[in-house]
C-alpha cells in the first residue's frame, strides 16, 4: 500500500473519493477473500459505520482493495489491520471498540478471535446502571500472557535439533526466530534455550546449539523426555519505552514520560495524572517502582498541596528500610505533625518488636530513657550526655558545663559519685556566676536558656 495513503488512513484523512469501506485480504492459494468486515470485528454492528481494513501475510504481502457504495460522510470511520489487532477510530461514538481512538491487543493463540477493546466493558445494557462513568480513551493497550504454543515431554534431542510427534499439531505456526526453552528433568535448576532456524516434519533445527540458561554461553544436550516449551514467555509488559541519549546526540536532556493535564472546566481539583489499579484476583508487588541510578526516586515539585498521601494502608503508610537516613525533614514550618493517633504518636521498638520508648496518644512519654556517660575530671560535658557521672578524688576536682549559646532549653543532670570529695562545676551560671559545688553523693539538675545554666533541683543520698 502507498505509504502516503497508509498514513492518511491512520490519521482518518482519506479523501472520500478514495474511501474504501473494506480493504480485503486474499488467500495466496485461491485468491479468495479470507478477511471481511464482519469477520474482522463483530463489535461494530452499525451498517453505516465506515471501516478501512488493511492487512497482509508473509506469503502474500499484497493488499487488495474493494470499493463500496457507502458514502455517508457523517459515519465514524475505523482503520483495521487484520491479524494484528490494531484498531483506529477517527471519532468516538460508543463503548468497547468504539470508545478508544487507538486500541492494541494480542491473541492468546494463533487461532483466537480478535479480542474486543474493553473500554466501558459492559456485558449487558443493565451494566449502564452499575457503572456511572462514560469513558473515552486515547490509547488502549492490552496484553494477556499467552500459554506456550506447545509444551511437550515427548522429545528427543541432538546437539542441533529436537524431534517430537507433537510438533505436527503446531507446525503451521512455527517460525524461524522463535525460542524453545527446555527443562532438564534431572535438575530443576537447569534449563536450556535455543532459537529455531528450520522446521521439517516433526524435527525442528536450532541455531548453534542448546544454550544453558545462566551458563554464560555454554552449551549442553537436553535429555530425551525433557520438557520442550515452544514460544515461552516469563513476563509480559504493557509498555516498554526506551529513551536514549548517545554521545553524539544533539539533545542534552530527556524525559521518559510526560503527561500534560489541562483542566479548563472544573474549579478546584478534578481527575488524576496516573492511576494504577489492580483489577485481578491476587495481589501485585509494586504499583510504582524506580530501579537503577537516580538522584531522586520520587519528586513532588512546588504547586501540590500534598507531596505524598497515604490513606488506609494495610500495614505501613511510608516505609524506609536500610537507608542511610530514613526520614530527613528540612526547613519546614512543622518538622513533624501528629494528629489524633489512636495508640502512639511515636514508638521505638527493638528488632523483635519489643517496646523501647514512645509517646502515647495522650502525649505522655513512656519508657523515657536518658543518655548517661562518665565524665573525666577537667573535661567538658559533651553534646549527647543527659546524666553525667563524675567521681572527684579531691575537693579541687572540677568538670565544665558546655557553652550556653548552643544548648538552649537543654537539661543536664550531674551526679557526684564520691562519698567524701566535693565536685566543682564551672561554666556560665545565672547572675554571672562562674562555678558552684556539688556535695558528695549529690545530684544537681540544670537547664540552659541559651546563655546561662540554672540549677533547678538537688538530690542528696
Amino acid at each position: 500500500m502507498n505509504r502516503f495513503i497508509f498514513a492518511m488512513i491512520i490519521a482518518g484523512q482519506v479523501p472520500y473519493a478514495m474511501a474504501e469501506s473494506v480493504v480485503q485480504e486474499k488467500s495466496p492459494e485461491n485468491d479468495k477473500v479470507i478477511v471481511t468486515q464482519q469477520e474482522k470485528n463483530n463489535s461494530v454492528s452499525n451498517s453505516s459505520t465506515e471501516r478501512y481494513i488493511m492487512g497482509s501475510s508473509a506469503a502474500n504481502p499484497n493488499v487488495s482493495l474493494k470499493r463500496t457504495a457507502n458514502t455517508d460522510n457523517t459515519s465514524p470511520r475505523q482503520s483495521i489491520f487484520p491479524g494484528q489487532t490494531i484498531k483506529v477510530w477517527d471519532w468516538l461514538d460508543g463503548f468497547k471498540d468504539r470508545g478508544a481512538i487507538v486500541s492494541i491487543a494480542n491473541l492468546n493463540t494463533p487461532v483466537e478471535q480478535e479480542p474486543t477493546t474493553q473500554v466501558l466493558g459492559l456485558t449487558s445494557p443493565s451494566g449502564l446502571g452499575s457503572y456511572s462513568d462514560r469513558d473515552f480513551v486515547g490509547l488502549n493497550v492490552q496484553i494477556t500472557g499467552p500459554p506456550a504454543l506447545l509444551s511437550t515431554t515427548n522429545t528427543r534431542f541432538t546437539p542441533h535439533s529436537v524431534t517430537s510427534s507433537d510438533i505436527g499439531s503446531v507446525r503451521r505456526y512455527l517460525r524461524v526466530g522463535q525460542i524453545i526453552d527446555v527443562d532438564d528433568p534431572s535438575n530443576t535448576k537447569k534449563s536450556y534455550s535455543a532459537i529455531i532456524t528450520h522446521v521439517s516434519g516433526d524435527t525442528v533445527t536450532v541455531d548453534t546449539g542448546w544454550f544453558v540458561k545462566g551458563g554464560g554461553g555454554s552449551q549442553g544436550l537436553p535429555l530425551a523426555g525433557s520438557k520442550a516449551i515452544f514460544v515461552p514467555n516469563t513476563k509480559v509488559w504493557g509498555q516498554n519505552t526506551n529513551v536514549i541519549l548517545n554521545p553524539d546526540s544533539e539533545a542534552d536532556s530527556f524525559s521518559g514520560y510526560e503527561l500534560g493535564l489541562l483542566n479548563n472546566k472544573i474549579e478546584g481539583y478534578s481527575g488524576y495524572g496516573f492511576d494504577s489499579v489492580n483489577l485481578g484476583k491476587f495481589g501485585i508487588g509494586n504499583a510504582f517502582q524506580s530501579r537503577g541510578k537516580f538522584n531522586v526516586g520520587f519528586y513532588s515539585y512546588p504547586g501540590a498541596n500534598y507531596g505524598f498521601v497515604s490513606q488506609n494502608a494495610g500495614l505501613i503508610g511510608f516505609y524506609s528500610g536500610a537507608d542511610n537516613t530514613g526520614v530527613s525533614l528540612q526547613n519546614n514550618h512543622y518538622g513533624l505533625q501528629v494528629k489524633n493517633p489512636s495508640d502512639y504518636a511515636f514508638i521505638q521498638q527493638r528488632n523483635d518488636n519489643s517496646f523501647v520508648t514512645g509517646v502515647n496518644a495522650g502525649g505522655s512519654w513512656q519508657g523515657l530513657r536518658l543518655s548517661t556517660a562518665p565524665v573525666k575530671i577537667g573535661a567538658t560535658i559533651d553534646d549527647f550526655t543527659v546524666v553525667a557521672f563524675v567521681r572527684p578524688a579531691a575537693d579541687k576536682d572540677f568538670v565544665n558545663l558546655p557553652a550556653g549559646n548552643a544548648n538552649s532549653e537543654r537539661t543536664i543532670y550531674i551526679r557526684n559519685l564520691s562519698s567524701s570529695a566535693s565536685l566543682t562545676v564551672k561554666g556560665p551560671l545565672e547572675d554571672g556566676g562562674g562555678s558552684f559545688t556539688i556535695a558528695p553523693k549529690t545530684t544537681v539538675q540544670l537547664v540552659c536558656d541559651g546563655k546561662s545554666w540554672y540549677p533547678l533541683s538537688k538530690y542528696s543520698s
